[in-house]
């Protein structure tokens, strides 16, 4: 038998069903790049994982590819050797990983050898997280040990159809939609904005590993373009993003999970940053959860950060303090503590308390930190000043109504003045809302190159399974 007729031969030992998770890696990666290896180490019935490399938008990437078809992609040891395999070569070639999900757990015919596989794979994906990217689709279920193993990864990507959670019954499973407001999820896709686009989209942020910076593109936006219509007095935070970034290049994280704050990935002169900005006066610990994933990623991978502080401070009642908000907004405020990427900051029109000394204030570690003009920025908001004031100073006014509003106003003008944090160091310089993107700009330009005191990057997987605790009502 020649050597062409030895290739079909092992060829038809690969069943339809085993080519349909190569066929999903061919469809993501760039024509003819990829190539399968432990290409013939499967049952009769096929393999319920396909590895390889390849190539997705010229980046040169590891790919793997769950088989519902084969076991409903359930993990034997096999397959788990498989994957280990490939994280150990992505680490020692510093190479991304990209994923496609569709597994119901583990072998169960294999017993504990399927239960120490998976526990062999996720200690593998953990270790590789913060090293190179790790990106992974959801496209089907992702249930028990395999949604431990989902969670590993730098960022979820989920789609619409698709379930995920630790049970195996339908009232315990979650829908896409419903894991995507518990923050589980980075990105939800959908027919409009499907799998295949996120994966490239995401992967195009991201550096080679952890060493490496994230490849600039050619800006097509002038870095020192207006933003025009700003103003304290009249925006909504989408619009400052809209306008600041540059155009259309924004994607939003955890977009339905701690809606009071906005993060995502975006580029700036044609270089990939993180943002993460306040949408409502009080950050709640889902919007902190949320912030410090993003932190974390970025700081992991060196990407820059910029933080649109727009904060009166954190949530407070009895309902949260019982829920325990305290960690989540303790764990950002490390996250900005420990963070050696470049962070630049711009004050929109509040900064007060606890909320000013986290959100990238120079204090906690900001490289840059600018304010719109007509900010506040002061220990607590002049009402609560005035208030504690007691009745000393009211007992000047025969109206106390106007009186109050009039101390009110005093405090602002002369506490809470962004010229006076100014001169006291707290902000570099007071900016105009028109020219937030050039200082932004110039910022990220000059800070491009900063070293970490020392070389060692956080393990992002940490602080993103924490963004799985608590409801989505936060």
């Amino acid at each position: 038998m020649d050597y062409p007729d030895m290739l079909q031969e092992f060829e038809k030992q690969k069943s339809e069903k085993s080519r349909s998770a190569e066929s999903r890696l061919r469809s993501l990666c760039d024509p003819g790049s990829f190539v399968e290896f432990n290409r013939f180490v499967c049952s009769k019935e096929g393999c319920a994982v396909c590895c390889g490399f390849a190539r997705i938008d010229g980046r040169p990437v590891f790919v793997y590819s769950f088989n519902h078809d084969v076991d409903c992609g359930a993990l034997s040891v096999r397959a788990a050797d498989s994957l280990t395999e490939l994280f150990d070569k992505a680490v020692s070639t510093g190479t991304p990983v990209v994923g496609i999900v569709a597994s119901d757990g583990a072998k169960l015919s294999e017993g504990l050898d399927a239960a120490g596989s998976y526990g062999r794979v996720i200690r593998s994906a953990a270790r590789m997280s913060g090293i190179v990217p790790h990106i992974v689709a959801v496209e089907g279920a992702a249930l028990g040990a395999t949604a431990m193993f989902v969670r590993c990864a730098d960022l979820v990507i989920i789609n619409d159809k698709a379930r995920l959670g630790m049970g195996t019954t339908d009232e315990c499973m979650l829908s896409a939609q419903e894991a995507f407001r518990c923050g589980y999820a980075s990105v939800l896709a959908n027919n409009d904005f499907t799998v295949d686009d996120a994966i490239r989209r995401l992967l195009a942020y991201l550096p080679e590993n952890n060493l490496m910076q994230s490849e600039p593109v050619e800006p097509t936006d002038d870095i020192n373009r207006k933003c025009v219509g700003l103003a304290p007095d009249n925006f909504d935070i989408d619009s400052v993003i809209s306008q600041v970034f540059d155009s259309g290049s924004f994607t939003g994280l955890y977009s339905d999970f701690g809606t009071d704050t906005v993060c995502g990935l975006a580029r700036m002169g044609g270089v990939a940053v993180g943002v993460i900005a306040n949408a409502q006066p009080l950050i709640t610990g889902s919007g902190s959860r949320k912030c410090t994933a993003l932190l974390s990623l970025c700081n992991a991978y060196s990407m820059p950060v910029v933080v649109l502080c727009d904060a009166e401070g954190f949530m407070s009642d009895s309902s949260s303090e019982r829920e325990g908000v305290l960690l989540p907004d303790t764990a950002l405020a490390a996250a900005f503590a420990e963070a050696d990427c470049p962070i630049i900051t711009v004050i929109l029109r509040h900064a007060v308390g606890s909320a000013f000394a986290v959100m990238g204030s120079k204090s906690i570690g900001a490289d840059a930190v600018f304010a719109w003009v007509g900010a506040e920025i002061g220990l607590v908001k002049a009402e609560t000043a005035v208030a504690m004031q007691g009745g000393s100073e009211l007992d000047k006014y025969e109206d106390p109504i106007s009186g109050r509003k009039e101390l009110i106003e005093k405090y602002r003008q002369e506490k809470m003045n962004v010229f006076a944090a100014a001169e006291a160091g707290y902000i570099d310089q007071p900016i105009l809302p028109e020219d937030t993107r050039a200082y932004i700009g110039s910022a990220i330009d000059c800070m491009m190159d900063k070293k970490p005191a020392a070389r060692y990057r956080k393990n992002p997987v940490r602080v993103l399974s924490s963004v799985c605790i608590g409801t989505a009502k936060n």
